[in-house]
């Protein structure tokens, strides 16, 4: 038979040399192509940032300057209202129109319009230096011809803010006729205009319009604000973003508002030499994005639109990046982030900041080239001295082998060589303890016996000390702590169980739990004890009327005892007394109870309040749309009640909304009626499963008991005293309806009976 071949022997220096070098190279490697990818996240990473903050920075700028216009005029249809400004005194007004145009010179014109073709206004000229008009005529004052409104004559306004000499008549410029005053009048909200060229300097701006009516609803006319765009410009120049990026603002037809590269936005026709020309006179083509002279718009205007093909579908920001080629045939990369803005009054721009990749990649590649020169160094390095050092450690190990041998032989007095490695060296050491125990063994079996009683002893005194100490440690502990065997019989019992049970450790050590805690006890911990006495770690909670009759509330924790075959000895058990915790949990329990009924609850009114009105009809506008019920609505607004507020005074007006809300509230006396504050001096009742006949009966008589309560109004010119107008809703939903358009209905029947003379009820079904 032919003997098995011997596996071959592979050297020491080699096991340890091999395995080493392919960790180094792995290592190394790996070094390497994380560094790489770090680079680039780290581009990634850097645009990121950037670019976020660019967007910020051009949000906050827009809201900022955006929003002054309307505040302009919020604050000039408050001052008509308070009668500090009397719109029937035009000298008054003008003069109100020149201090606002002084106060915030950041607006262009300021202009006011009603339905009688009043035309007033101050605005900024941009005449050519040298012009003569252009001297005086800074800021001009216009005013329409009370003969003829259509006509309007410009004054020079004077150093101190007064009316100066006439300048000239515009002919054909009727107030009603103007593009931002045509589009109040239609939308009857505030709101912006169209963007355009103002006269005939190169500023394109945009109209903030703001309507405002008098109590019977008739519109009392129009404050209007003209701003500038110019400064938008400014501010994107001026923004930190890189030598060659750009950040423009187009709108969703693809023609730009502002840029920061100082790029023309529009064109128009050139000035005629020593003449004005007249806006109506004037050519104004605005510039579409993709066709600007700045070849980083244009073509990130076209990467847009190719990637899109329609801008209008841009609604959340989007990255994407795209190339533009060079003069030398060359395509640098870019990155481009576009973003939406929008705000309450209708503006929807585009707003998109460009930035070339190299401005972050150079750096970082060639940090990348010499990191991976730097590896490749270190890994030459590694290798040699893996190698070398290999070698040294197998030559050690080697006669340190040689000299095991010979203390197998019996060979005791052989020296083991010392070594320079520490850990061949404790070997070494440790190789020759080992010789001297094997020569001290035959010594120490002589006297094995007699140590070991020695041992025992000392062992039986320790763990009698170790018995009381812990003894003396369970006593101190403010919970029960004791030990059962599995017939739950008490074992040990520390201090605590004598002061609940009112008896001594003699008198419980050995009896049953039974014994002690008595049959009621028994009955209702006994599922816990024979659980644990499965192998399972058991907690529960419960209450005990202890025998120094006290109750308690216990957190009890049942922790098995196990033998080398897991068998259950016994158990230890840790009683805690939680009686505090308990009543803390009662506590937040009421306390989340008040806290829910504030949530939900009109503080003043005490009926739902209006997050809570929201709820329920979303919930009963779905049943009633799954069961196809009826379902009404009634809105309630108490008339006048504002000059109410100022006549008799805050408090007054809230014990009145209170007894209006508690009428409300006691003819609400079906389940399905749901009276909530909606606001301010409005409350609404939602109506399940009634019709509009019937719920325009519970609004009269809501409407009737108020009336007949005579609460004192003063300054009610149609009743002196206190009145409702209503309005009903009625559908039968469907699923393609929603709720809002019930509530739309219900505040429209409200608006009729308001305009039909108020202390009325109206009813629509739809």
């Amino acid at each position: 038979m032919q003997a098995q071949a011997k596996p071959r022997k592979v050297p020491l220096y080699l096991a340890f040399a091999v395995p080493f070098t392919l960790q180094v190279l792995s290592i190394v490697g790996l070094v390497g192509y994380l560094s790489y990818r770090s680079g680039q996240q780290t581009v990634q990473d850097l645009t990121d940032q950037l670019l976020l903050k660019t967007e910020n920075q051009v949000v906050q700028e827009l809201d900022s300057y955006l929003s002054l216009p309307h505040e302009i005029n919020q604050l000039n249809i408050a001052m008509v209202e308070s009668g500090v400004v009397d719109l029937e005194n035009l000298d008054q007004l003008q003069n109100y129109l020149i201090t606002e145009h002084q106060k915030f010179p950041q607006v262009t014109s300021v202009l006011f319009g009603n339905p009688q073709g009043a035309f007033l206004f101050v605005n900024d000229t941009d005449l050519p230096k040298g012009n003569t008009a252009a001297q005086e005529l800074q800021v001009e004052v216009g005013r329409f011809d009370l003969d003829n409104p259509s006509r309007v004559n410009l004054y020079a306004l004077n150093v101190g803010g007064t009316i100066g000499r006439y300048f000239k008549t515009i002919k054909n410029v009727d107030v009603r006729k103007r593009p931002w005053y045509r589009r109040a009048v239609t939308t009857q909200t505030s709101g912006w205009s169209d963007l355009f060229q103002i006269g005939t300097g190169n500023v394109l701006a945009i109209n903030a319009y703001a309507p405002f009516y008098n109590a019977s609803q008739e519109l009392e006319g129009v404050f209007s604000i003209n701003l500038s765009l110019e400064a938008l410009n400014h501010f994107l120049a001026n923004l930190t973003l890189s030598n060659t990026g750009e950040v423009f603002i187009l709108e969703r037809n693809g023609l730009l508002v502002a840029n920061s590269a100082d790029e023309p936005v529009y064109k128009t026709s050139p000035r005629q030499k020593g003449k004005i020309l007249e806006p109506g006179k004037i050519e104004f083509r605005r510039i579409p994005a993709q066709k600007n002279s700045n070849p980083v718009i244009a073509e990130a205007t076209a990467a847009l639109t190719e990637e899109f093909n329609d801008l209008n579908t841009i609604q959340s920001p989007q990255q994407m990046t795209f190339a533009i080629e060079t003069d030398t045939g060359k395509k640098d990369p870019y990155f481009l982030r576009v973003f939406s803005y929008q705000d309450d009054y209708g503006l929807d721009w585009l707003v998109v900041t460009v930035v070339p990749k190299s401005e972050f990649t150079g750096a970082i590649n060639a940090n990348v080239r010499r990191t991976i020169a730097l590896s490749g160094v270190a890994l030459l390095a590694s290798l040699g001295l893996g190698w070398w050092t290999s070698r040294r450690i197998a030559r050690s190990l080697l006669r340190l082998s040689q000299a095991s041998k010979n203390v197998a032989q019996g060979k005791f007095n052989d020296s083991f060589s010392t070594s320079r490695i520490r850990e061949v060296d404790t070997l070494s050491e440790s190789f020759s303890q080992m010789a001297r125990s094997l020569q001290e063994a035959e010594e120490f079996r002589d006297h094995y016996e007699a140590k070991l009683e020695q041992e025992v002893t000392e062992k039986t005194l320790a763990l009698q000390e170790s018995y009381a100490e812990l003894q003396l440690i369970t006593d101190s502990i403010a919970g029960c702590i004791s030990f059962k065997d599995s017939s739950h019989r008490y074992q040990f019992v520390n201090e605590t169980y004598e002061k609940w049970l009112n008896c001594s450790k003699e008198e419980i050590l050995g009896k049953t739990v039974e014994e002690i805690t008595g049959t009621e006890t028994y009955q209702k911990i006994s599922p816990y004890l024979e659980q644990v006495l499965t192998g399972e770690t058991v907690a529960y909670e419960t209450d005990f009327l202890g025998r120094d009759g006290i109750k308690r509330y216990l957190s009890v924790v049942l922790t098995p005892k196990l033998d080398e075959n897991n068998n259950v000895l016994g158990y230890y058990t840790l009683i805690t007394d939680i009686s505090d915790r308990k009543q803390l949990e009662l506590e937040l329990e009421q306390a989340n109870q008040d806290l829910k009924q504030l949530a939900t609850v009109d503080g003043l009114t005490q009926i739902a309040n209006r997050r809570t009105f929201d709820k329920h009809l979303q919930a009963e506008w779905n049943r009633a749309c799954r069961q196809s019920l009826p379902l009404s609505l009634i809105f309630c607004d108490v008339d006048y009640f504002k000059k109410y507020n100022d006549y008799y005074g805050h408090q007054a007006g809230d014990d009145c909304l209170q007894k209006v809300a508690l009428i409300i509230k006691e003819n609400c006396k079906r389940a399905e009626d749901f009276p909530a504050r909606y606001g301010g001096e409005e409350f609404a009742i939602i109506c399940a499963g009634i019709n509009a006949d019937n719920a325009k009966n519970l609004a009269e008589n809501i409407r009737k008991q108020l009336f007949h309560s005579a609460i004192p109004h003063e300054r009610n010119p149609d009743q002196n005293r206190v009145t409702l107008s209503i309005g009903i809703a009625s559908v039968i939903p469907r699923p393609c309806d929603k709720a809002n358009n019930l509530l739309r209905e219900a505040d429209r029947a409200l608006y009729e009976a308001k305009k039909q003379g108020r202390d009325r009820a109206i009813s629509f079904q739809f």
